[in-house]
């Protein structure tokens, strides 16, 4: 379908942008320095110690922690944000756009850039993470012995080396290619979920874009769901939070007593984003209707 042809240029035109926006390259930046400095000391650890790490460590960057502060989980989903902050992405070439191609095409152009943003962010991450970790890697489908032995040294040697903690449930009971899949699909769509609040907030105001913070309040919500659901009766108040939901250490898959039903998560992810997708389509018909009035 030609609206559908129309969407994808769109799309591709939104990237073509990122070669003189400065913020995109902050943002990846930013984003690499928070990777290395957050995985750089197990990669220390094994090259002082002769020991070796699975390259799959997106859920070490995506796990849970008691401290907030300078969790790179946290700064990582902030890193998003800005990058996807002038979401619907309008600018002076909107009407003769939308004039040439029509709305639909507009709109899903938005959309897809918005999807692929997400992927190619968390595709980023993982490279990075990778990278990283390549003096000490090992292919082997085992989180391998640098890993495995931070997760049992002294509290002196992990404060040395690490800066924040270890899933060590996660480590334990799962094998990383498995983790890896795992983190990257619930990351993904709570990329994509975030996007689209961001899409459809500023959408409604255009002259007051709230869509950052809204979506930055989202994000602060998990260390306090975190802080306040500290026992079983009130493990349900993860489900109210979506960013918790990327820490799979807060599976069952990983044991029984954690919160959250990996099922339920996955299902109600892809229910918000359909969700958020219809909020979008109904916010961007009403504001072209407005333009045209």
């Amino acid at each position: 379908m030609e609206w559908i042809r129309e969407g994808i240029l769109i799309a591709k035109m939104h990237f073509l942008c990122w070669k003189k926006d400065s913020r995109v390259w902050l943002v990846f930046i930013v984003s690499a320095f928070l990777v290395v400095k957050t995985l750089g000391g197990i990669t220390k650890f094994g090259l002082q110690y002769q020991m070796t790490s699975t390259p799959f460590l997106l859920p070490v960057l995506f796990a849970d922690n008691s401290i907030a502060n300078g969790l790179a989980k946290i700064m990582l989903y902030f890193a998003f944000i800005v990058l996807i902050c002038n979401a619907p992405f309008k600018d002076e070439r909107i009407c003769y756009i939308i004039a040439r191609s029509g709305r639909r095409a507009w709109w899903l152009g938005g959309i897809l850039y918005s999807v692929a943003t997400s992927f190619l962010f968390l595709l980023f991450l993982m490279i990075v993470a990778a990278g990283t970790i390549l003096p000490v890697c090992t292919l082997k489908p085992y989180w391998g012995t640098a890993v495995k032995s931070l997760i049992i040294a002294s509290g002196d040697i992990k404060a040395q080396y690490l800066e924040s903690s270890l899933p060590s449930d996660v480590i334990t009971l799962l094998y990383p290619p498995a983790a890896q899949m795992i983190t990257f699909i619930t990351v993904w769509l709570n990329l994509i979920f975030l996007s689209l609040l961001i899409y459809f907030v500023n959408g409604c105001n255009e002259k007051i874009k709230l869509g950052s913070m809204v979506a930055a309040a989202l994000v602060l919500l998990d260390p306090v769901i975190r802080w306040i659901a500290y026992t079983p009766s009130r493990f349900w108040l993860y489900y109210i939070s979506p960013v918790s939901w990327s820490s799979i250490e807060n599976w069952t898959i990983v044991g029984s007593t954690h919160p959250l039903n990996g099922q339920i998560v996955v299902c109600a992810s892809i229910i918000l984003n359909l969700i958020m997708l219809c909020l979008t389509f109904i916010v961007e018909k009403r504001s072209i209707v407005q333009n045209n009035q």
